[in-house]
């Protein structure tokens, strides 16, 4: 801890002739829901180091895993230094506080922007006779709760983004819990599973060991030309999954107006891109469109978490 600190230090001294951001030199602190080496960790990270050097200030990541991201928003919500803001997603701003008793509230916060996407991808077993999301539909729609598929959980956001697809597909399939998707892709590789959806699929789908469907973003992933996007497979789905930055209600506007600007600048540098992990993708929304989106993520979980009958805890 205390070479952390000192190292800060050193940094924070060697910008503070350079800039004064929010009327003041002092590291900004982005607070990250996620491990080292975690990807949306290593997004976190490519962000922060532009956005130092855009705006000669250090910018220091802490990490602050579990709880579903319960424990990094409750830090960050109760900060009071005023240049601590959070890494959130959609499960932390929309899902897990609707699902269980937390200690923040998502109007603690306000949206200072968008940097990212996560483009999970949809994949199937190879024995599955199913070349496309429309065969695969077929084949699930004439044998109801005979496929299954991995979550980390009930109420996760995997959950519940593979439960909105299936019930606008009008089609049933079984939620299989697992403590992480780690072992889930291993019991899906081993055949274990019909169905996997998330990022860290690419490199089994690239080997051929699996077959993917269709991928979660807006374009095709350039690891996977081939694949459909959602919309191209003709997927009805909840919006992309995101990440982005959150700031405390009393954080100075000034300040949240500079960090939506340097973001921006970020988000649009190809180097920005060229640096993020597999599965994600660079897409910048302002400080309003983002609070657009999370209201309505909001509603329409709340609407689906009653469908499903999930039980707040």
């Amino acid at each position: 801890m205390l070479r952390r600190t000192f190292s800060a230090s050193l940094i924070a001294v060697a910008f503070a002739a350079h800039a004064q951001i929010g009327g003041s030199a002092s590291p900004l602190k982005l607070v990250v829901p996620f491990p080292p080496g975690d990807g949306l960790e290593n997004a976190a990270r490519v962000l922060g180091d532009l956005v130092s050097k855009d705006l000669k200030i250090p910018v220091i990541i802490e990490n602050r895993p579990g709880g579903s991201g319960v424990i990094a928003a409750e830090a960050v919500a109760k900060s009071t230094d005023g240049r601590t803001f959070l890494v959130g997603t959609t499960a932390i701003m929309g899902i897990t506080p609707l699902l269980r008793a937390v200690p923040y509230a998502p109007a603690d916060f306000d949206p200072i922007a968008k940097f990212a996407h996560i483009s999970a991808v949809m994949a199937i077993r190879n024995d599955i006779p199913a070349k496309n999301w429309a065969e695969f539909a077929a084949l699930a729609k004439a044998a109801p709760g005979k496929y299954t598929y991995a979550t980390p959980g009930d109420g996760t956001l995997t959950h519940l983004a593979v439960a909105a697809i299936t019930r606008n597909a009008g089609i049933q399939m079984q939620a299989i819990p697992y403590k992480g998707m780690g072992p889930a892709l291993q019991d899906f590789i081993g055949g274990r599973l019909d169905l996997y959806t998330e990022p860290a699929v690419v490199p089994h789908v690239k080997s051929g060991a699996v077959r993917a469907l269709a991928v979660a973003s807006r374009t095709r992933l350039p690891e996977l030309p081939d694949v459909p996007t959602y919309e191209e497979a003709g997927i009805k789905a909840a919006s992309t999954p995101w990440i982005g930055v959150l700031a405390p209600k009393a954080t100075s506007p000034e300040l949240k107006r500079q960090l939506s600007d340097a973001f921006r600048r970020a988000v649009a540098s190809p180097d920005f891109a060229n640096r993020l992990p597999t599965g994600i993708q660079a897409a910048y929304s302002s400080s309003s469109d983002f609070s657009t989106q999370i209201r309505g993520e909001q509603e329409f979980y709340k609407q689906l978490i009653t469908s499903l009958d999930l039980k707040i805890q």
